[in-house]
């Protein structure tokens, strides 16, 4: 027997009964609208639920921003509480800074004085050194240290003294118009200014010139002292002493030959066994024949030639009346009229004329009169 499918109903029918006695009514109500219903309901609930949860979300949102906005008015009096507290100190600030430059501008009017006139004393210092500066080269040209010649080493000679030290160079300068610039505008940038240059003058002047004028002083005294020794104490005025110094410096002081001294200046008893006069108007030095012999200083070859007991001989005319005579000789290289300098070689040691053994006679005379020659050799 075939199976009876079931229809689905298409419809519903609702029935609405009346409390009084009125007949029931029956509406018949498709499928298709339940499902339209429920699916309104659906959509409905949905939409009731998402205004719901938005309305929570805004209310949260604007309580947030209700709690922000009071913390914001808070910073705000806090920020406004803190200007004005520095809006305070910044007017202290000023005031203080404005009495710091109040008192700056007083020390500046009041040491006003006080660096001019230290400036004047370091200025005037600096003039007392220039003028000590010329007043020491007074000396030297007074005692003739600037045109003095350099003498040759010898061994009996005492050491040469140590020349003063060059003049120092020129001062620092004080900056006088920068200085007064500065002092004048009274500001504490420029009176600092000031003092730095003063200051840097006067450190120089203490660590620099003073201790250089200080040594070059101590040189110059001992060279003086020196100088002065050599000449003796037989002057009474400046121009005798410049003369004394110039006779000095013109005298034949150099050794010839570097030797023992072997007879000296004066009488000698020995001379009369070689049939020669006993006073001996020279000194005779020791050397081997050949040894060159130089000038002592620079001259003019006066003679040259044999001379008797002396044998061969040589004379030379120096400035100022000095002469050197050099006798027994073995050859001279040089003739009458030459001009020889000093230190050049104008002769040999010999043993010429009346001698005992290879030596030189050596004189020095002053305008023609005999002086022991050791009282100039290595002055």
């Amino acid at each position: 027997m075939p199976r009876r499918v079931r229809k689905r109903p298409d419809a519903f029918t609702l029935i609405l009964v009346p409390h009084d006695e009125k007949p029931p009514v029956s509406v018949r109500v498709p499928l298709w609208t339940i499902y339209v219903t429920i699916g309104l309901c659906v959509v409905g609930l949905a939409c009731l639920a998402y205004f719901v949860l938005d309305y929570q979300e805004t209310t949260s949102q604007l309580a947030t921003l209700r709690r922000g906005g009071q913390q914001e008015i808070v910073n705000e009096k806090i920020l406004r509480s803190t200007i004005a507290s520095e809006k305070k100190q910044e007017d202290a600030l000023r005031v203080a800074v404005a009495a710091q430059q109040a008192y700056a501008t007083e020390q500046v009017v009041a040491r006003e004085d006080d660096i001019s006139l230290f400036r004047d004393e370091v200025t005037r210092l600096a003039a007392q050194l220039s003028e000590l500066e010329q007043f020491k080269a007074d000396i030297r040209r007074l005692v003739g240290l600037d045109k003095a010649p350099a003498e040759a080493p010898s061994p009996d000679a005492p050491k040469a003294q140590a020349q003063p030290p060059a003049a120092i160079g020129p001062l620092v300068p004080l900056a006088d118009e920068r200085v007064a610039a500065n002092v004048s505008s009274r500001g504490a940038g420029g009176i600092m200014s000031s003092i730095d240059d003063i200051l840097q003058s006067t450190q120089y002047l203490l660590n620099e010139t003073i201790p250089q004028e200080k040594a070059a002083l101590e040189a110059l005294r001992q060279s003086v002292s020196d100088r002065l020794s050599k000449v003796g104490a037989d002057w009474s005025s400046p121009e005798e002493l410049k003369s004394e110094l110039s006779l000095y410096d013109a005298s034949p002081r150099n050794w010839p030959l570097y030797g023992r001294v072997e007879a000296p200046f004066g009488y000698d008893a020995r001379r009369l066994a070689l049939g020669v006069q006993p006073n001996h108007e020279g000194i005779d030095i020791g050397g081997n024949v050949g040894a060159p012999i130089v000038a002592p200083q620079d001259g003019v070859v006066i003679s040259a030639g044999w001379n008797g007991t002396f044998g061969l001989q040589l004379q030379v005319a120096h400035s100022m009346g000095w002469s050197t005579l050099y006798a027994h000789l073995s050859s001279i290289p040089v003739k009458v009229g030459d001009k020889v300098q000093k230190g050049q070689v104008i002769a040999y040691v010999g043993m010429t004329g009346a001698t005992t053994g290879a030596h030189l006679h050596y004189e020095i005379r002053r305008n023609g009169i005999a002086i022991d020659p050791a009282n100039y050799l290595g002055r």
